[in-house]
């Protein structure tokens, strides 16, 4: 049958009206004109996160941004706190490596003295030192509870044998050593090198004009300034050689979290498309290679996935699972050989064509809320993507062909450099990770 009767050609996604205005400071401002919604939201991007973090204060950049609603010079975190609730805004500070993004849902009659609280807690940061004592004490809290977190440990473990000592290897939330370490100069230094204008980005969505919206985010940030200076770019990912092994040692457990690794696409490699939908037909789905030859077929593990992690330097394709500790070198084996028999053979029409279905048909609820429009606006224009990006993305993932697939498993999935982390009772797990 032929392939285009089974996934036809969707209609081009028809996004709201955008008017785009660059401020004077930099600030690139995205309006997304939505009628009749009852809710808006708006949603910044800075070019920082924990990529950003000094030497010896792993973490800083996810301290930093939770402090940012502990107070300003003007309020105290619990005048921001009734705030926020009395308009009914969700508030959301989030780090990526790359990224720091601020989202902000909320009915749309409280739009403009709710941006005007974010601009304040973005320009006027107090960082009051007893908020940043408590700020510490609750992050320390949150890293012991990871060492009781196997799956934590593993995703963080896999990083570090990847990426050995990149500014992507280390977690977001930072070591205990380098969380002791912090203190309020460390965040307003932080804050004022990296919050600024130059280079960030505004959408805002919702029931109101483009210009008005334009108009409100110059009054709120036009006088808003940072340091004028040019950053380094992060450096490229290295290649992973050879195989390194991380095995991190939980005495007495019965099971093991795994993690494989190998080198992924940059956020803006052209063919992110097909490298997405590969790695969907091999592991992203629970119709996929992994989950059939590990789940279905043997019984080794209730679940596996692999992903992308996307950073802007160069990411990882991952491959996650856990199983009993006396079925680790089986179940990565069958891993291994899954991989090297799909970038052998690549995937099969119906595999495709399936593949095809699923991701369209899940890309428009992606995209049904005010808050999601906004976040998926501001990744491209954060990340510099062409307008068509979104419009577009049913009509690249059909374009994708069996053979542009097998290509991107050829280039990406677990071939000549891989690296291993198992979190599980290392006495027993020693003797059968020997030879990978």
């Amino acid at each position: 049958m032929a392939e285009t009767a089974l996934a036809p050609v969707p209609a081009p996604l028809a996004l709201p009206p955008l008017t785009e205005q660059r401020l004077g400071n930099g600030l690139v401002v995205v309006a997304a004109e939505q009628p009749h919604a009852p809710l808006a939201s708006f949603c910044l991007a800075f070019r920082a996160g924990s990529a950003r973090d000094p030497r010896g204060k792993s973490g800083l950049a996810d301290f930093v941004v939770e402090l940012l609603r502990r107070g300003t010079r003007r309020r105290a975190a619990s005048a921001i706190d009734e705030a926020l609730e009395l308009m009914g805004v969700d508030l959301r500070l989030e780090t990526s490596p790359d990224s720091t993004v601020i989202t902000a849902t909320l009915p749309v009659e409280h739009l403009e003295p709710a941006m005007a609280l974010v601009a304040e807690l973005l320009r006027a940061p107090a960082f009051p030192p007893k908020e940043v004592i408590a700020a510490r004490r609750r992050t320390l809290a949150l890293l012991a509870t990871d060492l009781d977190d196997p799956a934590t440990l593993a995703s963080e473990a896999i990083c570090r044998a990847a990426l050995g000592k990149h500014p992507y290897a280390h977690s977001g939330r930072g070591t205990r050593r380098d969380v002791a370490t912090f203190g309020r100069a460390d965040c307003v230094a932080w804050h004022e090198r990296w919050i600024r204008p130059d280079g960030t980005t505004l959408v805002v969505a919702g029931d109101l004009p483009g210009s008005a919206a334009i108009e409100l985010a110059r009054a709120l940030f036009e006088g808003w300034s940072g340091p004028q200076t040019v950053e380094r770019p992060v450096p490229p990912v290295a290649t992973i050689a050879g195989k390194p092994i991380l095995l991190v040692d939980k005495p007495e457990a019965n099971q093991a979290q795994i993690r494989l690794a190998s080198n992924g696409p940059e956020r803006l490699y052209p063919k992110l498309v097909a490298a997405r939908l590969s790695s969907q037909m091999l592991g992203g789905s629970f119709a996929s290679r992994l989950m059939d030859a590990i789940r279905v077929s043997r019984g080794l593990s209730y679940g596996v996935s692999s992903y992308f992690t996307e950073t802007e330097a160069g990411g990882l394709f991952v491959v996650s699972s856990y199983t009993e500790t006396r079925s680790v070198r089986e179940l990565i084996d069958v891993a291994l050989e899954e991989a090297r028999l799909y970038r052998e053979e690549g995937p099969s029409q119906d595999e495709l064509a399936r593949a095809k279905r699923y991701t369209n048909g899940l890309f428009p609820l992606s995209l049904e809320t005010v808050d999601q429009l906004a976040r998926a606006l501001v990744e491209m224009k954060r990340f510099g993507r062409g307008a068509d990006w979104l419009e577009r993305y049913r009509e690249r993932v059909l374009e994708v062909s069996a053979e542009e697939a097998r290509t991107q498993a050829q280039r990406f999935f677990l071939g000549a450099g891989w690296a291993a982390a198992v979190v599980g009772e290392a006495k027993a797990l020693l003797p059968a990770l020997e030879g990978l």
